[in-house]
């Protein structure tokens, strides 16, 4: 009987010490992940960013020559819900150029009276996707509000292809701004986004009476 115990008190106190290395580990992740100095934390804040399916996003982006001269402005406006997705393109002003449904099989493009098929449908937020895919380095640079709003400022760089700095929101982990920067050092492209999360309601996105629309395949 006494032996008995002594093994059952053995693997007691093995699964005690396991448990508490899993504790600690998750601890340590935990830490890491919300450690701005640390890799992880893009890895998070990507993860966090690719399961937002309820958003609107205003992308104002600028393109510039190799002089860093401003060649190229757009302004876009994203809304989505689930897997229905409007994408306008919009004037300074704020009205509407042109407008394309979004779905998973399907692009309907509203001015153009046109579908075309579509075999997935994007993230839109989850920017960061691109450095960590090409496994670019990464640095912390500091804390900055931009826009009124607490942001991380981080810098993604890579041989041959310059350098991105990145203001992720610290609260709600998504970009709101990034530059990209050639291997001189000067500035190719600029984006901004405004990002309201949860804003669409049920049935506010409804796809357009498709009658008379033509059919293209790719």
């Amino acid at each position: 009987m006494e032996e008995k115990n002594k093994i059952k008190k053995g693997l007691l106190g093995i699964v005690t010490i396991l448990l508490i290395a899993m504790i600690l580990t998750w601890i340590t992740i935990l830490i890491l992940q919300n450690n701005p100095q640390n890799y992880l934390y893009v890895k998070k804040v990507n993860s966090i960013t690719k399961a937002y399916k309820n958003y609107e996003v205003i992308v104002t982006t600028k393109l510039y020559n190799e002089q860093g001269q401003n060649t190229t402005s757009t302004i876009g406006k994203i809304e989505r819900k689930n897997d229905v997705k409007k994408v306008m393109s919009l004037k300074e002003d704020g009205s509407i150029i042109a407008t394309a449904w979004q779905t998973k099989d399907k692009i309907i493009l509203e001015e153009a009276k046109t579908i075309l098929p579509s075999t997935f449908l994007s993230d839109d937020l989850n920017v960061l996707e691109e450095f960590i895919s090409n496994k670019d380095k990464y640095e912390y640079l500091k804390n900055e509000i931009y826009n009124n709003t607490e942001c991380i400022v981080v810098q993604f760089s890579a041989p041959h292809r310059g350098k991105t700095i990145a203001w992720i929101d610290a609260d709600r982990k998504v970009i709101v701004k990034q530059e990209k920067y050639n291997e001189k050092g000067t500035l190719q492209y600029e984006a901004s986004y405004d990002v309201k999360l949860d804003c669409m309601q049920e049935n506010q996105l409804k796809l357009p009476d498709t009658t008379g629309y033509t059919y293209k395949e790719n």
